[in-house]
């Protein structure tokens, strides 16, 4: 199988006032699941996606200020 470097991709909505970032980490996320022996049940829910997003408005306020 072929590696995948970690990789890391911002991202800004400017209309929605939006922004985040999308991170792959293929095989930080295999070394980390080779190094502990975690329940399946915790597993899949630490390896699953993650969707974060911030609003930034208030922060443009704060600075404005």
């Amino acid at each position: 199988m072929k590696p995948h470097p970690a990789s890391l991709q911002r991202f800004l909505f400017e209309q929605s006032h939006v922004r985040g970032e999308l991170a792959h980490l293929d095989d930080a996320w295999r070394a980390v699941l080779e190094r502990h022996d975690y329940p399946p049940s915790l597993r899949a829910v630490m390896g699953g996606p993650r969707v974060f997003l911030y609003d930034y408005r208030q922060e443009c306020r704060s600075n404005q200020q």
